[in-house]
């Protein structure tokens, strides 16, 4: 229920130019007290549950191919020409056309799908009233920098999980795309602005 603190703690390590992991997580001090609200998606490549190891899963985790998720869940992905890119990668290059698609069950609306620059709101998708075989968003999005930055892509509802989760919203926000304009790093903007 705390994670917009938690989100202006990573979009400031973000914008001083530290690449940070996040992730969802979830546990239960007590009997009354549930877990299962915060989860990390990882992304593996696998269709089938037994080819995953411990070995992929580390990879995956380290590389930041991550979607931090609260009852809702997303699958982002960048190409470009012949190049794509996950969740925590570096886009080499000053554009890139991103698949956003954000998904949960019927009784969970997102409200809103947000994309942040460097930590600012640049765009905004309302979700619409139903979802379509468990799909509540999906958009297609060309993004441009001018110069190194990062993008987030958050989907946030609006009526509280209720129940065990009490005041608790559906959630789901990617892990950064780090944008390497000029071709020699990624830097964060406090970098860029110097």
């Amino acid at each position: 229920g705390s994670w917009e603190e938690l989100r202006t703690d990573w979009f400031g390590i973000l914008n001083a130019g530290q690449r940070q992991v996040p992730t969802g997580v979830s546990d239960s001090h007590s009997r009354l007290s549930p877990c299962g609200y915060g989860r990390t998606d990882v992304y593996l490549g696998l269709e089938d549950p037994a080819a995953v190891t411990p070995q992929a899963l580390s990879a995956a985790l380290k590389a930041g191919h991550v979607v931090v998720a609260g009852g809702l869940t997303m699958r982002v992905r960048a190409a470009e020409g012949t190049s794509t890119w996950l969740p925590g990668d570096v886009v080499e290059g000053s554009s890139a056309n991103f698949s956003v698609q954000v998904s949960g069950p019927s009784w969970l609306v997102p409200g809103v799908l947000r994309l942040y620059k460097n930590g600012v709101v640049v765009e905004e998708w309302q979700s619409p009233e139903t979802a379509e075989a468990g799909v509540w968003i999906e958009r297609d999005v060309a993004i441009t920098a001018d110069a190194d930055a990062w993008f987030v892509f958050e989907a946030e509802g609006v009526q509280a999980l209720g129940g065990m989760w009490g005041s608790s919203t559906p959630y789901a926000a990617s892990n950064a795309f780090y944008f390497d304009v000029d071709g020699n790093g990624w830097s964060g903007p406090a970098a860029v602005a110097r």
